[in-house]
C-alpha cells in the first residue's frame, strides 16, 4: 500500500500530475456552471411555482411504461430529474430547519441528509447503500 501511495503522490506532484488535477477540478468548476445556470433559467420560467413541473415528473417517474422499459433492460430507473428538483428546491426552498419539530417528523427517516419544502411538495435526499431523492407531496 506505501508503495502505490508513493507513486501517486509522485504523480501528483509531476508537471504531469498537476496538469491532470487541473483539469479534473475545471471539468468539476465547468459542470457546476452548467447547473447554476440551468437551476437559474428554470427559476425565471417558473419561480416558486413548480407544482405543476413537479407533477409531470412524477407522472413520468412512476409510470408503468417508464419503469418497464429500464427493467426489461435490466437497469433500474435513471431518475436524474428527482435531482435536478431537490437542487432547485434547496436553492430556492425552504429548508427542513425552518419547519416544526412536526412537520419535520413526517419526512425525516434515519437515512435522509437533506429535506426542503418548496410549493406544496417535499423533496427528501436519502443517502444509504446509494443516494435517490424522494419527491412526496404535502397533505
Amino acid at each position: 500500500m506505501g508503495e502505490l501511495l508513493d507513486k501517486l503522490n509522485a504523480f501528483l506532484e509531476s508537471e504531469e500530475g498537476q496538469k491532470s488535477f487541473e483539469e479534473w477540478a475545471n471539468k468539476i468548476k465547468n459542470e457546476q456552471a452548467i447547473k447554476d445556470s440551468q437551476l437559474e433559467r428554470a427559476f425565471k420560467k417558473y419561480g416558486l411555482n413548480i407544482a405543476g413541473v413537479v407533477e409531470k415528473i412524477v407522472a413520468k417517474y412512476d409510470s408503468d411504461k417508464y419503469r418497464d422499459f429500464w427493467w426489461n433492460k435490466g437497469f433500474e430507473p435513471p431518475e436524474d430529474l428527482y435531482f435536478f428538483l431537490f437542487d432547485y428546491a434547496a436553492k430556492y426552498g425552504v429548508g427542513v430547519d425552518e419547519k416544526s419539530p412536526e412537520e419535520q417528523q413526517k419526512c425525516i427517516n434515519m437515512f435522509t441528509s437533506d429535506i426542503y419544502y418548496l410549493d406544496g411538495y417535499v423533496f427528501n435526499k436519502i443517502n444509504g447503500q446509494g443516494t435517490c431523492v424522494l419527491v412526496e407531496k404535502i397533505n
